[in-house]
């Protein structure tokens, strides 16, 4: 309550806009972009441009300082919780970024250890989201994915990615708040795949939103390309059906290789 206070009353030096100021600051939070215990107003305005201007980079925008319509915008669109804090520290050097770290067995184990808890979503519709993009990321790249079986040899004790529905305060390195919808880990640490329970998925394009997700759980960082699956604001594809660019493609076979496609097939 008291960093609300605090950052009410900076809200006119960097803001060129009307936006709720508990909503931008829940979103600067949420990316590890406000110290976790500002000490006094001076020094969150002495730092506020520079939050700014790392949420505009993080975004894609033209890094201002200054929380523009554009920005503040973005901001209240329905988005991933994977944050800042969460990643490698290597810089970007691409359109696309990874996470460092990849799947190194195949198969890929993954399961899904509940059910929706608002029945919206049926088992076969979660089980059926995550079989489509296993299988179309095999179609481009040498990854391998599988069902977890634990009475299988070839199967780990438990499976890589484990993906549950989950209340907003969870054990996890970030609780859910504000606009986050789901969020995962990257396979360095457990790759596991927490979706957000207690929402209203009818409003909502399920595919955008656990698809976005499993490429982080296999080791894709966001891009700033607006159009990919991986952009951080979740939302629907160009074309119906069609969540994958060719960004995130070429993000996925970096970290599992390209599958060559038989040019007589």
């Amino acid at each position: 309550m008291k960093v609300a206070v605090l950052f009410c009353a900076l809200l006119h030096t960097v803001i060129s806009a009307p936006v709720p100021d508990a909503e931008i600051l829940t979103y600067l939070s949420e990316y590890g972009l406000l110290a976790e215990n500002p000490s006094s107003p001076r020094n969150l305005q002495s730092n506020m441009e520079s939050y700014i201007v790392a949420a505009q980079q993080e975004l894609g925008l033209n890094a201002t300082g200054i929380l523009d319509e554009e920005t503040a915008e973005l901001m209240r669109q329905p988005h991933c919780g994977v944050t800042r804090t969460w990643r490698s520290e290597s810089p970007r050097r691409r359109r696309f970024a990874l996470g460092n770290s990849r799947w190194r067995r195949a198969p890929v184990t993954y399961k899904i250890s509940n059910s929706d808890p608002t029945g919206q979503l049926h088992d076969t519709q979660v089980a059926d989201s995550f079989r489509r993009v296993t299988t179309l990321i095999s179609t481009f790249t040498l990854a391998a994915f599988a069902v977890h079986d634990p009475n299988s040899a070839l199967h780990p004790e438990v499976a890589d990615i484990v993906i549950s529905f989950v209340p907003d305060a969870h054990d996890c390195v970030s609780h859910f708040n504000g606009s986050v919808l789901a969020h995962a880990t990257y396979p360095w640490a457990g790759g596991d795949i927490h979706i957000r329970q207690n929402r209203n998925w009818t409003a909502f394009i399920f595919d955008a939103v656990v698809w976005h997700e499993f490429l982080h759980a296999l080791g894709v960082d966001h891009s700033e390309f607006k159009n990919a699956l991986m952009y951080k604001t979740y939302h629907a594809p160009e074309q119906a059906g069609i969540f994958f660019t060719p960004d995130d493609m070429e993000a996925v076979q970096a970290l599992y290789g390209r599958k060559k496609i038989d040019a007589d097939g």
